[in-house]
């Protein structure tokens, strides 16, 4: 599911084939290039005009430059040329470098937040380490050296020594790629249906360009080399326009460094509709797809959103002429309903040797001669099945999925030796060797001590850090001129996601519609409005946002049903059923009317605050009516909240170390209030679990906690005690006070 998401993230469309590798058509001047059946003709001056089709005719989908986007796209005639070497040099062919062997390792990661302001657990990791070797002429050998994974969310700790996918290693160079990763292998041009590149040509339609710092880094042996940053932000906030800086080298104008995010999310929802009607006008009105998803379940997976926050990319020089990628990471969120999901795509290269010259022949001869006919094989059943189908290339490739079958159950009855296999990349015809006995994968000295050693250990801090925070700080300077984007229409949530649906003995059943409209420059609007059957107050919150990949403001105006307590929402749907079939409502209530600004970082385990002042005052119970109350039985009262205007602040801090299931692990949790008005108090509490494995599967957990408050806090800002949260076997609400503390033993498995 991780590779899924992360390739659904970052690569929409199959990518067009490598440009030739032999000649770079200058700045200013036209060219035309032919391969596999793409004509292609690229300008490179002011107008940047281009014309692109594959073999039918069909142009690719872009907004056409004008004048005035050549005239707004740069913020002076020295950015221009920057941009233009910059697309000249994109293009070109490293044609010195012949081959190159070094140490590839790559680690993909996959969180799992079950709410907003949930810790975030790790779901599943997973890492490969490999030998490469690359010539120009004979190809690539990938020999794997390390592989394992783990997914300690599903109670699963041991380490699986499967080599996962092979064919998600990525070699470090091949010239001739495009070195922004993870846009495309190589594009020409620009194209509205795919990540656009902003070094395309056509990119002036969509991006505005600036020259930003410079700075000289030195190379031992190797001089001084100054690079200039090139500020890159979309003219409209796209899922598909990136936005940050590309450091290029001043004399080639050669990607060195880069930090860059796409400018806003993809809306799943909003995807799947498009598409749906695309399928529709192509298959004729009035044909139902099958495969769509009802429309009760909907509401429930909303929002579903995708998100490529922050790409970091370094460079090595080698032997003096070559820039070679040396390390590089993507992290992205994908959201649905109130579960989060941050997941990371990490790699790393170092280099034993980099060459003008070709790899000595012994090192693939043998591999040539036993299996380089597959590849052979292969070729001709691609040739055989873009001529006569797929039914006769099946055909041809019987005896070899045969051969191949019969090789891989020998080798796993064996587990001696090794199973080779063969594909071609990108153009690139590839030897990847896998040793039979896969269980020396998991403690090979190319991986690090333990899977799960964080990334700042594994990567560095400091530069890594930084172009990581710049990438996720930047906001998109959108504007509409020129740009052609349009806000997308306003998403309508409800239905029993998100907390829409609820039932509890003030309102009795409640329901709420949401509404939510993104605007330009990282800014949306939303509104709440919510209605309950038992007490007929109506509900509305009305608010606008600003979001970056590291946190959202927002500033809301509301009439709401607050709850008081510092453990569980009674407002989700677990605790609506309770009170529905069970005729148990630990919730305690109050009416909130006011305005607030609050911040939520968007890893969840950051600072969250809320500026805010509001009235308060009671909420009477107005129904008794669950299953279990069909005969005399009632809800226990809520509490008579104290009526006052107050104003203050408060904030909360959620951190947790250790995510290995077979070691120590720590969660601290710290919430601190004060506010002045009709009341004045101060208050704060202050949770910490600690917890370890034990003997015969089983696992144990201590828990302190601790809270007090000064001043004149109201009934609703006291303490309480009891309930699953606090203290199991004892009502909600038994204790009620001023000051508390609690400490918990657990012993499970």
């Amino acid at each position: 599911m991780l590779i899924s998401v992360i390739a659904l993230l970052i690569a929409v469309q199959q990518p067009a084939a490598p440009p030739g590798r032999d000649t770079v058509p200058p700045a200013k001047q036209d060219t035309t290039k032919k391969g596999r059946g793409i004509s292609i003709t690229l300008g490179v001056g002011d107008d940047s005009t281009i014309t692109a089709g594959d073999s039918a005719g069909r142009a690719a989908k872009r907004i056409p430059v004008t004048p005035a986007h050549i005239a707004t796209a740069y913020a002076n005639e020295a950015t221009r040329q920057l941009v233009l070497r910059a697309r000249g040099a994109r293009l070109a062919v490293d044609s010195t470098l012949r081959s190159y062997e070094g140490l590839t390792y790559q680690r993909m990661s996959a969180g799992i937040a079950l709410r907003a302001l949930a810790r975030t657990r790790l779901a599943a990791r997973g890492e490969q380490a490999a030998r490469v070797s690359w010539d120009r002429d004979r190809g690539a050998l990938i020999r794997i050296t390390g592989a394992r994974a783990v997914a300690p969310i599903d109670d699963d700790d041991e380490i699986d020594n499967d080599p996962t996918s092979p064919e998600t290693l990525e070699l470090p160079y091949v010239p001739g790629e495009d070195r922004l990763w993870p846009i495309s292998r190589f594009k020409f041009d620009v194209n509205r249906e795919e990540i656009i590149h902003p070094l395309g040509a056509g990119a002036e339609a969509y991006y505005r360009y600036a020259i930003g710092d410079s700075v000289v880094i030195r190379i031992p042996h190797g001089g001084e080399y100054h690079l200039i940053e090139l500020r890159v932000s979309p003219r409209a906030q796209r899922w598909n326009a990136v936005i940050g800086s590309l450091w290029l080298d001043r004399e080639s104008a050669q990607l060195v460094r880069a930090a860059y995010r796409l400018s806003a999310p993809l809306d799943v929802w909003l995807a799947v509709q498009e598409e749906a009607a695309a399928d529709t006008n192509r298959r004729g009105k009035g044909k139902k797809d099958d495969d769509d998803i009802p429309g009760w379940i909907k509401p429930a997976l909303q929002p579903m959103r995708l998100s490529l926050t922050a790409v970091t990319q370094e460079f090595v020089l080698q032997g003096g002429r070559w820039w070679l990628p040396s390390s590089r990471t993507a992290e992205g969120l994908f959201e649905m309903g109130p579960i989060r999901s941050p997941i990371s795509w990490e790699e790393r290269f170092t280099y034993d040797a980099v060459r003008g010259e070709p790899l000595p022949a012994s090192r693939f001869d043998s591999l040539d001669a036993r299996y380089g006919e597959r590849l052979a094989i292969r070729d001709s059943a691609e040739k055989v099945r873009a001529a006569h189908g797929d039914s006769s290339a099946r055909v041809v490739r019987t005896a070899l999925d045969s051969l191949e079958n019969e090789e891989g159950n020998q080798c796993r009855k064996t587990h001696r030796g090794s199973r080779v296999e063969t594909v071609r990349r990108d153009g690139v015809r590839t030897f990847i060797v896998i040793p039979c006995d896969t269980t020396v994968l998991v403690h090979s000295a190319d991986l690090p001590p333990s899977i799960y050693a964080s990334a700042d250990e594994l990567f560095g801090e400091t530069d890594r850090k930084e172009l990581r925070d710049w990438a996720m700080s930047v906001q998109a300077m959108a504007d509409r001129e020129g740009g052609g984007g349009t806000n997308p229409r306003p998403t309508i949530l409800y239905g029993i996601g998100g907390g829409l649906l609820r039932y509890n003995r003030v309102e009795g059943l409640s329901l709420g519609v949401r509404a939510e409209q993104r605007l330009q420059r990282g800014y949306s609007a939303h509104a709440l409005a919510r209605l309950g059957v038992a007490d007929l107050n109506p509900g509305l919150e009305l608010g606008v946002a600003r979001s970056d990949p590291r946190r959202t403001i927002d500033l809301t105006a509301y009439h709401r049903l607050a709850a008081a307590g510092d453990y569980g929402d009674p407002f989700t749907l677990g605790a609506s059923l309770g009170a529905l079939l069970w005729g148990r409502d630990d919730g305690f209530y109050y009416r909130a009317t006011g305005l607030e600004l609050t911040r939520m970082p968007a890893d969840g385990e950051g600072i969250h605050w809320r500026l805010f002042g509001e009235h308060e005052g009671a909420a009477a119970m107005k129904t008794n009516v669950s299953l279990a109350h069909l005969g005399n039985g009632r809800f226990a009262p809520n509490i008579d909240a104290e009526r006052g205007d107050i104003g203050g602040i408060g904030a909360s801090m959620i951190r947790s170390a250790g995510e290995d299931p077979k070691g120590w692990r720590l969660i601290s949790s710290t919430s601190l209030e004060a506010a002045g008005g009709r009341f004045d108090y101060a208050r704060g509490i202050f949770d910490l679990t600690l917890s370890h494995p034990l003997a015969l599967g089983t696992a144990g957990s201590l828990t302190g906690v601790a809270g007090a408050a000064a001043g004149r806090p109201p009934i609703q800002k006291l303490f309480f005690v009891g309930g699953p949260q606090t203290v199991r076997g004892i009502d909600a609400g038994s204790a009620i006070g001023d000051a508390f503390w609690v400490g918990r033993g657990e012993l499970g498995r």
